[in-house]
């Protein structure tokens, strides 16, 4: 026993003599190399965590195993007071959720402008951030990335020439802002950036922004219309989700994704996929156009104005919850071209009563008509 114990002994003593910094063990879903833990996906590296007794000014490495870095995951320095500076490699694209939140003396941040995705709060809880100096008319910018902003902002704002990137929830809760000017400049607008604007009245999104991302207008009540760039490419089916005044979706002619109709509906391009009608748009009645095959998830989501609506011909498919909480529909005439019904395509349209269903339909996914007076 104490020949064993003196052995355990002499290995303690080896590994603590080991350097942090190169002091490297096989892991689950990656390995711990010096101060960082990361994965590898596709030939690419993601620093999840780092040893937080790392401190000073830092770099970030470019590379891991051999692999270059290319996210830096949620809650990766999370907390690692001992930082007082660091440089973000260009081969980073990515910034998670907290990244480096409450990094209480982190005070100096380098980037390069490679950077597509800021998640919230990631520099939050920083001496950065805390330091008035930086913030420029109630909004925090790092280079060219505009990071957060005060939530009493208001009236009309626009964002300044030569920002890149607005980062996640930038802007969210600003309940005074009415309207906000975005320049040409900016590329990614992140997740729920404008999300609870309650008094955001109209926005147009720039010509070199390719994706609307999930949650991007997401209860912005008093939004009336939006124009959409040239550029973009994808439009999350939760963009614009609970925007009770939304009455247009406008799309340049020239974009080559999407297209919209005279009354502010969005389709695709070549109008196969009604994508998205309006939540505020006021008829009762609606007809699906001709040409239309597929019907959106979320197309008619709390769409509550109206009452009637006919699928025509020619429609094959009607989305995942395409027409949930359309609480004042009473009937709905699907025609024979129908195949598949998603789920909870109708459920919460407490009002609805009559439903024709055509014969074509061989697929009614789960709770397709769930909390809805359907009697035929």
């Amino acid at each position: 026993m104490k020949k064993f114990l003196s052995v355990i002994l002499a290995v303690a003593i080896i590994i603590c003599a080991v350097p942090i910094g190169v002091f490297t063990v096989a892991a689950e879903n990656g390995v711990l190399d010096g101060y960082y833990y990361y994965k590898v996906e596709n030939d690419e590296a993601t620093i999840l965590s780092v040893n937080p007794a790392i401190s000073g000014a830092i770099t970030v490495p470019s590379s891991l195993g051999g692999y270059p870095v290319t996210i830096i995951g949620e809650d990766a320095f999370r907390g690692c007071e001992g930082i007082t500076a660091v440089t973000i490699p260009d081969s980073v694209t990515i910034i998670g959720v907290d990244a480096f939140y409450g990094c209480s003396n982190l005070s100096n941040i380098t980037t390069q402008d490679n950077i597509t995705s800021i998640g919230r709060w990631a520099f939050h809880s920083t001496a950065f951030y805390y330091n008035s100096d930086n913030w420029e008319n109630d909004v925090l910018y790092i280079g060219n990335y505009l990071i957060d902003s005060k939530s009493d902002i208001s009236g009309d704002y626009t964002i300044k020439e030569g920002t890149i990137l607005i980062a996640d929830d930038a802007f969210d809760f600003s309940h005074n802002l009415i309207n906000v000017t975005i320049p040409d400049s900016v590329k990614y607008i992140g997740e729920g950036v404008f999300s609870n604007c309650s008094k955001l009245a109209s926005v147009e999104i720039p010509d070199g922004v390719k994706t609307i991302e999930r949650y991007t207008f997401s209860s912005c009540t008093g939004l009336k219309s939006v124009t959409i760039g040239s550029g973009v490419e994808n439009i999350d089916f939760n963009a614009f989700g609970n925007c009770g005044s939304l009455s247009s979706i406008v799309v340049k002619p020239d974009n080559k994704y999407f297209a919209s109709d005279e009354t502010g509906v969005l389709f695709n391009k070549d109008k196969t996929k009604l994508i998205r009608y309006p939540n505020g748009k006021p008829d009762t009645e609606y007809e699906i156009p001709d040409g239309v095959v597929y019907i959106c998830e979320n197309a008619f989501w709390a769409c509550d104005d109206l009452i009637n609506v006919t699928i025509s011909d020619g429609v094959k498919e009607i989305g995942v919850r395409a027409f949930e909480k359309c609480t004042d529909m009473k009937s709905v005439v699907i025609s024979d071209s129908v195949t598949r019904i998603g789920t909870a395509a109708f459920s919460g349209c407490y009002n609805l009563e009559y439903i024709t269903i055509g014969d074509g339909v061989i697929s009614i996914g789960e709770k397709a008509f769930d909390l809805t007076q359907f009697k035929n």
